[in-house]
């Protein structure tokens, strides 16, 4: 097949129906990539790692209500359930480790007034954007 009969079955549908697969795909993405960095920013690394085997769990639980596609078989049954398991054991082992998601409202304030206030990156050493001294350039000449 070449690509005009890819395009086929696009290009029988309407304009209007076009318009909002392109704004669904459009949107949902740029929504879930910005709701990924605002749980990384919350959570930590680590943390947010760990809850993605539970979006195999979110995928087959909106597949049932919204395509009424449900998860059938008792190997799918049994794969999520040990999905579940696993995390949920896996979280209350770290809570009674004392490990909890470290990054509170305060310091998310304070990562962006810095990263939007000056143009040297949150991480830079302090002075880092500061021009040397006459004092500091006279010593390295010498050396």
């Amino acid at each position: 097949p070449n690509l005009r009969d890819a395009w086929t079955p696009w290009a029988s549908l309407p304009p209007r129906v076009l318009i909002v697969a392109l704004c669904l795909a459009f949107f949902i993405q740029w929504f879930a990539a910005e709701l990924q960095v605002d749980l990384v920013r919350r959570l930590g690394p680590a943390n947010y790692t760990c809850l993605q085997p539970l979006r195999v769990a979110s995928t087959l639980a909106f597949d049932d209500i919204i395509l009424h596609e449900p998860v059938s078989g008792l190997l799918s049954w049994l794969g999520l359930v040990v999905i579940v398991l696993a995390v949920s054991a896996f979280l209350v082992q770290r809570a009674h480790q004392g490990v909890v998601p470290t990054t509170t409202k305060r310091q998310l304030d304070l990562i962006e007034m810095k990263t939007t206030a000056t143009s040297t990156p949150a991480y830079a050493p302090v002075g880092a954007d500061e021009d040397r001294s006459e004092s500091e350039d006279a010593g390295l000449a010498e050396e």
